[in-house]
């Protein structure tokens, strides 16, 4: 490996200029004080030249020579390289992105961790990233010879790694149009990124509000069904802290603690030492009250269901009004989205995590359209249900599709059971219950709810059999791929029984949904390249099946029929023998649907 520093202006214009003619990309990177690119700066810019073994560094003060480059870049995470430049005034875009190493990893292996770190010492051995980091506190007080061989690895392996991954998933093979879907979509998701979402200031503050004395009358509700008990643990902690003062004066000076509700130790004291519940423990067999342990405890205590509530009230104000006005830049958020956040292809997202904002509640209103904009926002209807009956071409699946008929009808209609247990079951069975959730669901013996699985299982014949195909790919150590060539891959071998299990209930529904969220991801893109290309507006994100965009008032019914029949279109795309069915929203001044 040859690494370089060039600190002349006519070096560095002859390097780009080289490239511009001889290269077919540029690998870039970026080294910065820091991970905020709003408050923290560039130090170097890195690059490589297309299947070059050296690396040439080029301090910040050229950065504006950027805008001399012309060749396609490769970057590890791009949108941090890309960010950071733009805040210093170089639009990447405009010369694009060849691609980008961290997410063809996750392309080839979705199980793996794809920070550049474990890229390179899984593929070359090299531990060179972490024995800089473990010598060095940061990069500025590296002396210069560490500093220009640590950078210039990371752009000559990262170069490495595009010419390996790329060869790699030629192999098995994965379809250069996945590829090309990936890249769309990352580069779609950052131009959002980049030019933010507006915020309502006043409705944030007033939602805050509201959802702030929620919360204490929560608590309140909670405090009065448990009083004695909280107080029996309030007069013990009170008791132990006086006898371990020594002297008067010490023991004049403790006060009488208030029960936490956020507290799990003090939690645990409530719900398993005076209220009696049943015990329960995470994977490591520890005490817990997270928020599957409260979910079991629901029917055992009345005080359980109101902690629920408590504390999905406290994680939409934490994250999602503090977390806004913490986040928040002249009156605009900007989110962070991972197009490799998880195993399915679905995105994810951070800062705030605009996934799990939830429909009810008015929170989304904080989000509006910048003047002379709204919001349009369209999801599929029934995506799973439909991808479940292309897989499956299941009967009654396929009735629910083509005929407007109701699963929970079909469900309740097939077992015997009301609708509303019926629809219980039907979310339990998307997940993989077996008899025993069954019979806890239905409250039955254990012979009953076997005969009810077995009835569930005889409504839904053709989806059984798909399911079996799943497990079966499984068991021989086969991935799974989807339409788009997206390959869910489980090990070849399991630790033990429990593992295996849990693989089998997760392949089929991984299938189903890692479709669901390609369909919407490449809707997404697509959309956005038809809003960008009659200059009506752009596309915002995805958030599950739901697509957000944002549109000149003036054209909302343009886009809307170019919204619909692009999201529809998606199934002819991939040749679904199920047609797409969309629900779009009226225009929006603020995010309320």
């Amino acid at each position: 490996m040859i690494f370089t520093e060039l600190t002349c202006e006519e070096e560095i214009i002859k390097l780009l200029k080289f490239h511009e003619d001889e290269s077919r990309y540029l690998v870039l990177d970026v080294e910065t004080t820091g991970l905020d690119p709003f408050k923290d700066k560039i130090l170097n810019i890195i690059m490589s030249g297309y299947e070059e073994d050296s690396a040439c560094l080029i301090p910040a003060k050229f950065i504006h020579l950027l805008d001399e480059l012309k060749t396609p870049l490769v970057c590890h995470n791009f949108k941090f390289d890309f960010h950071f430049l733009y805040r210093a005034g170089i639009d990447l875009r405009k010369i694009g992105l060849e691609h980008d190493t961290m997410l063809l990893d996750h392309l080839l292996d979705e199980n793996q961790d794809h920070d550049l770190d474990s890229v390179v010492k899984r593929r070359y051995n090299d531990p060179y990233k972490e024995e800089f980091w473990n010598k060095y506190k940061t990069y500025e007080k590296a002396p210069k010879e560490a500093q220009l061989e640590y950078a210039c690895k990371d752009v000559i392996y990262t170069g490495r790694a595009y010419t390996d991954l790329t060869q790699d998933l030629q192999n098995i093979p994965i379809p250069h149009s996945l590829l090309l879907h990936t890249r769309k979509l990352a580069l779609c998701l950052y131009d959002t990124e980049i030019s933010g979402i507006k915020l309502d200031l006043p409705y944030l503050e007033q939602m805050g509000a509201d959802l702030s004395d929620k919360i204490s009358q929560i608590k309140k509700e909670m405090r009065n069904i448990v009083d004695i008990e909280c107080t029996i643990i309030e007069n013990d902690a009170y008791f132990i802290a006086l006898c371990e003062k020594k002297t008067e004066a010490g023991r004049s000076r403790v006060k009488r603690p208030e029960f936490n509700f956020d507290s799990t130790s003090q939690l645990q004291a409530l719900l398993y030492g005076q209220l009696k519940l049943p015990v329960q423990r995470n994977k490591k067999r520890k005490v817990t009250v997270d928020d599957g342990a409260l979910e079991k405890l629901t029917p055992y205590h009345g005080v359980v269901p109101k902690l629920r509530e408590y504390r999905g009230y406290q994680k939409i104000f934490t994250a999602f009004i503090t977390g806004s006005l913490r986040q928040m830049r002249e009156g605009r958020i900007y989110p962070s989205f991972n197009v490799n956040g998880t195993v399915t292809g679905r995105i994810s997202a951070s800062h705030p995590n605009l996934q799990q904002l939830p429909k009810e509640g008015g929170v989304r209103g904080i989000y509006v359209p910048d003047p002379g904009y709204v919001f349009l926002a369209c999801d599929y209807s029934q995506l799973e249900v439909t991808l479940a009956a292309h897989f499956s071409r299941d009967t009654n699946l396929l009735r629910i599709i083509n005929e407007g008929a109701s699963q929970h009808d079909i469900t309740a209609e097939g077992l015997g059971v009301t609708r509303s247990t019926a629809k219980t079951i039907n979310f339990a069975m998307q997940y993989g219950a077996g008899a025993n959730k069954i019979q806890e669901i239905l409250g039955c013996s254990e012979t009953e709810a076997q005969h009810a699985l077995t009835q569930y299982w005889s409504t839904y014949s053709g989806l059984q059999k798909f399911i079996h195909e799943c497990h079966a790919k499984v068991e021989k150590g086969e991935p799974l791929i989807n339409p788009f060539g997206r390959h869910r891959r489980f090990p070849v071998e399991f630790t033990n029984h429990w593992a295996k299990e849990k693989a089998k209930r997760q392949a089929a529904n991984s299938l189903v949904q890692g479709t669901g969220a390609d369909c919407t991801n490449a809707a997404l893109y697509q959309v956005n390249d038809a809003l960008l290309y009659f200059k009506l507006g752009k596309a915002l994100f995805t958030i599950h099946d739901e697509i957000l965009i944002t549109v000149k008032k003036e054209a909302c019914e343009e886009a809307k029929e170019l919204l619909i029949f692009i999201m529809q279109d998606i199934g002819k795309q991939i040749n679904l023998t199920v047609p797409l069915k969309v629900e779009c929203s009226q225009p929006m001044l603020r995010w309320v649907k």
